[in-house]
């Protein structure tokens, strides 16, 4: 599948997934956000689906192999937005009470073992990707400047995150509705940060990117 197909697949659908989003709010307000129904919530975890299929269409066979790392940070992102750990299990996977207390044996293992292969394609992308993410910045790459994007969308909104429980003290000064709007805003951008890695995966120097990329600064280095 050609890379410009996939880079107007990620167009329209990011745009899809927005205007649905933007309708929600409008027509449900904080129903949007609060609960896992709400179209933000839902648009977010559609976004990351979709980024996760168009990421394995673009490296195609290198998917599980030597793109593993990404497929599997992805994959974590899009079942983390739903939930998927604390349906299955009381405490989330990554949470410390789920080894602590009195979870089964077996799924504090099973825990330990995505935890583990979590650490291991994180420590891979920083090895592989990292580099590149800061050579696409300086070469203002699209795609890197997506993922920088998205990375300081995910820093704010997981700064809003549990923000009465973080500030117990500034919640009391500050007017009411303040934990509303932090909750709101942390969904917005929570979505803003998935719309940008749906956008930015096509555009990776993955499969057919891959080679374009090194054709094109293969051409500059001999220019």
């Amino acid at each position: 599948m050609s890379a410009d197909f996939l880079k107007r697949l990620s167009n329209l659908l990011g745009c899809a997934f927005l205007i649905c989003a933007i309708l929600g709010i409008w027509f449900t307000g904080m129903r949007s956000v609060e609960t896992e129904a709400g179209l933000v919530e839902i648009m977010s975890s559609l976004t990351l689906f979709v980024a996760v299929v168009v990421f394995a269409l673009a490296s195609g066979p290198d998917t599980l192999g030597r793109y593993w790392f990404g497929t599997v940070i992805l994959v974590f992102l899009c079942a983390r937005e739903l939930d998927v750990d604390k349906r299955l299990f009381e405490h989330g996977l990554l949470s410390l009470k789920h080894y602590t207390g009195a979870a089964p044996l077996w799924q504090k293992g099973f825990g330990a073992l995505i935890a583990a292969g979590l650490i291991a394609a994180l420590v891979m992308l920083g090895r592989r990707g990292l580099p590149r993410l800061v050579a696409g910045l300086r070469d203002r790459r699209t795609w890197a400047v997506l993922i920088a994007v998205a990375l300081g969308l995910v820093a704010v909104g997981k700064g809003l995150d549990g923000f009465e429980r973080k500030f117990p003290g500034l919640v009391q000064m500050l007017p009411a509705g303040t934990v509303q709007h932090a909750l709101f805003w942390e969904e917005v951008f929570e979505l803003a940060a998935a719309l940008c890695l749906l956008l930015a995966v096509p555009r990776l120097p993955v499969g057919r990117q891959a080679a374009y990329h090194e054709r094109r600064d293969g051409h500059h280095e001999m220019s």
